[in-house]
């Protein structure tokens, strides 16, 4: 009995800290471009998963540091998406690409 309550008092206690520990929390996908549909992009992380992300005008895009255009986005590229706080759909606050730098052989 003794038992029984600690845990639902420790259960009380802790549920306020845990459902807190949440808001504000923003959500990164990181991955390859594996589809671009119009104002949508399907980002596959590298452990197989795609998840589709609504862009739109008011989304950030961004070659490195700097400024870009949804346009640019392109199947094979390598992104950090910053989707917010989530929800469903996704909806990109930010897509941050990088083209790759120009190796030279020896």
């Amino acid at each position: 009995m003794k038992i029984t309550i600690a845990v639902l008092a420790l259960c009380l206690f802790t549920m306020p800290v845990i459902s807190a520990a949440h808001p504000g929390h923003e959500h990164k996908i990181l991955g390859t471009i594996s589809a671009v549909d119009g104002s949508k992009i399907t980002v596959k992380s590298p452990d197989g998963k795609e998840q589709v992300i609504e862009l739109s005008s008011a989304t950030k895009v961004l070659n490195g540091k700097m400024k870009a255009d949804a346009r640019d986005l392109k199947v094979g590229m390598r992104v950090v998406v910053n989707a917010g706080e989530g929800g469903t759909p996704l909806k990109a606050k930010e897509v941050t690409y990088s083209t790759a730098a120009a190796t030279t052989k020896k």
